[in-house]
């Protein structure tokens, strides 16, 4: 079960979900890409670069069991 959940929100307050958490971050990918690509994924990289500076990255592993993580700079938060 993953700790991701991903929606959009609409203008009259509502929220188009992209992906609802409690799924697995595998299924997550299989949304993106086939599950028959090769090599197999490792995971799925969001990454924002901040006006700060600052890379913000979301980890998502190709794991039915792991969570995704987030990191600042490198360091885990």
């Amino acid at each position: 079960m993953s700790n991701v959940s991903i929606y959009v929100p609409l203008v009259d307050g509502s929220q188009f979900p992209i992906v609802d958490e409690g799924g697995t971050c595998k299924n997550i990918i299989h949304q993106l890409v086939s599950d028959d690509i090769n090599p197999p994924p490792l995971r799925l990289v969001i990454e924002i670069l901040t006006s700060s500076g600052k890379i913000v990255k979301m980890l998502i592993p190709y794991s039915t069991t792991d969570n995704a993580v987030v990191t600042i700079d490198g360091d885990g938060i």
